[in-house]
C-alpha cells in the first residue's frame, strides 16, 4: 500500500485516509451544516463526547467528512497515529488473528485489540452496519471502543443506520453509542441541487478543470436523485462524453 509522504504519520487499514478529503472541500448545503460544525467541534481540545457517530444514506459525504476530522485532527496533532478501517477488513483481521492462535501463535487477538484501542490517537470505524448478525465480532469492537472512552482517545462511527437501530441490532454496542454524539447527514433539498453542482464544477479535484454552462447544470440538477454522489456523477458522465467525442473540456447541454 502506497504511503503519502504528505500524511506519513497516517497509519491506515483497508484504505488510504484520503488527504484531499478536507473541509475546505467539502460541499456544505443546509442539511448537512449542523453535522460538519458538530464535526469539527467534537475534534477540538476539550470536547466532552466519548464517540462520535456519524450516519445517514448512502452518497451523502459521510466518509469525506470523517476523512476530512482525521486529517484535520492530524493537522493539530502531527504525531498522532491515524487509523481508517472498514468493518469488513477488522472482521478478516481478527478472523486472521484466531486463525494463527489456533495454529499456536499466541496473543493475535490481543495484540488485534490493542491496535484499533489503545495504539490509535484518532479511529475510524466505517459501515459498522455489517456487524449485525455477528454478536461475537461485535463484542470484540464493542471491547475496543470501551478501551478507547476509558483513555479518552478520539471515535468515529459509520453507519447507514440510526444509533436506536444500531443498538437494537448489536446489543453489544449498546452501552458505548449510548454515550455517542450522534451526528446526520441529510439529502439535500430539491432546491438545493443547483447550488451543489455549482460548487462541485468549481471544487472537485476532476470537474473543476471542465466549464460547464449554467443550463448544463441545470439540467444535471432537475435528473439527478439529490444525493452528493450521483450529482457529482451526473456531471462526470457528461465531463466523460463531451472529452471523449468532442477532445474539449467545455461540456455543453444535450439536445
Amino acid at each position: 500500500m502506497v504511503q503519502k509522504k504528505m500524511k506519513k504519520n497516517l497509519l491506515v487499514s483497508g484504505y488510504d485516509v484520503i488527504p484531499e478529503y478536507d473541509y475546505e472541500n467539502l460541499i456544505l448545503y443546509g442539511n448537512n451544516r449542523d453535522a460538519v460544525s458538530d464535526s469539527q467541534e467534537y475534534i477540538a481540545d476539550g470536547c466532552s463526547w466519548q464517540l462520535f457517530y456519524l450516519y445517514g444514506s448512502v452518497g451523502l459525504g459521510k466518509t469525506h467528512l470523517a476523512h476530512a476530522m482525521a486529517n484535520r485532527f492530524l493537522e493539530r496533532n502531527p504525531r498522532a497515529s491515524v487509523r481508517y478501517i472498514l468493518i469488513e477488513t477488522l472482521i478478516s483481521e481478527l478472523v486472521a488473528a484466531l486463525h494463527d492462535e489456533k495454529q499456536g501463535e499466541q496473543h493475535k487477538v490481543e495484540q488485534l485489540s490493542g491496535k484499533y484501542g489503545q495504539e490509535t490517537d484518532f479511529l475510524i470505524l466505517d459501515d459498522i452496519q455489517y456487524l449485525e448478525g455477528k454478536p461475537g465480532t461485535g463484542e470484540f469492537v464493542a471491547e475496543i471502543l470501551k478501551q478507547r472512552m476509558e483513555s479518552g482517545k478520539k471515535t468515529v462511527i459509520i453507519s447507514d443506520r440510526t444509533v436506536e437501530c444500531q443498538m437494537e441490532q448489536i446489543p453489544a454496542f449498546s452501552e458505548c453509542l449510548q454515550k455517542s454524539y450522534c451526528a446526520e447527514l441529510k439529502k439535500p433539498d430539491d432546491g438545493e441541487r443547483l447550488d451543489i453542482l455549482q460548487k462541485l464544477s468549481v471544487k472537485d479535484s476532476v470537474l473543476k478543470d471542465f466549464k460547464f454552462p449554467e443550463e448544463t447544470l441545470e439540467e444535471a440538477a432537475a435528473a439527478s436523485d439529490g444525493d452528493i454522489r450521483s450529482l457529482r456523477g451526473s456531471l462526470l458522465k457528461l465531463a466523460v462524453y463531451h472529452l471523449l467525442n468532442q477532445g474539449e473540456k467545455t461540456v455543453y447541454k444535450n439536445n
